[in-house]
């Protein structure tokens, strides 16, 4: 890893090589629940610890004077990507980079991968690819995780973002087939706070280096109590019901 990426990394994990990241790239489709006031729910979620966010790039141009110093900035590739976009954002103080491919393995789309990677080798910027293997009606594919992770990894991807394989042992094996760190993604807003925490736990458990989820913490009645909650489990180790205390 090179000096540019290895100083953006420690804006993004913790030392202990974990990190509770928030997607907060949902408002580059429009209007989006939660992320009305999107600078008022950045701070709630800084405020709760998180580690990063995820942004659109728009956002970070606009909102830089303002955004909380203590946060990493992973920027959400426009599609179709561009490895020019890479120098774009880099300039614009962006830490990491994510391209995003939800689909079958063998898509082209994946092709994209490869050449994002080198780009941001070059301007020392981390890449971050999310990789969740779904059949045509956009079913999850949990027996596909593991492949999943790994093609991001073989492309130049400097950690993963990916689906949670659904138990403990199931992804120990995504873990251990993919030399580099992965975070889970949260998916749709889910009902109980308590089935939330039992999955990020469970994802700890095996091996996993944290969470990116979005939906799930800015649509939550407190957001800064359910990041907090996370990084009770992800940085200190805590119990679920440790950490559920929290919030009720």
């Amino acid at each position: 890893m090179n000096v540019g990426k290895a100083i953006r990394w420690k804006h993004i994990f913790r030392d202990d090589g974990k990190a509770v990241i928030v997607a907060m790239d949902h408002s580059m489709r429009g209007k989006v629940l939660g992320l009305e006031d999107y600078l008022a729910t950045v701070k709630k979620v800084a405020a709760g610890g998180a580690d990063a966010i995820l942004i659109g790039y728009g956002n970070l141009l606009a909102l830089a004077d303002d955004l909380p110093r203590n946060l990493g900035w992973i920027v959400s590739i426009p599609y179709p990507p561009r490895p020019e976009f890479v120098k774009e954002a880099a300039k614009a103080g962006a830490d990491a980079l994510k391209f995003t491919h939800f689909g079958g393995l063998r898509d082209p789309n994946l092709n994209f991968l490869q050449p994002i990677a080198a780009a941001c080798e070059e301007h020392g910027i981390v890449f971050m690819p999310e990789v969740v293997p779904q059949d045509e009606n956009r079913n999850l594919l949990s027996d596909q995780v593991v492949s999943a992770a790994r093609l991001g990894q073989e492309a130049g991807g400097d950690f993963i973002k990916t689906a949670y394989s659904g138990s403990v042992e199931s992804f120990k094996e995504v873990v251990a087939t993919c030399p580099i760190p992965i975070v889970i993604l949260g998916g749709a807003k889910m009902d109980s706070d308590r089935d939330l925490l039992q999955v990020v736990k469970d994802s700890i458990d095996a091996g996993g280096a944290g969470t990116c989820m979005g939906r799930n913490m800015f649509q939550h009645e407190d957001p800064t109590a359910v990041v907090a909650a996370l990084v009770k489990i992800v940085h200190e180790g805590a119990s679920v019901d440790e950490a559920y205390k929290l919030i009720s």
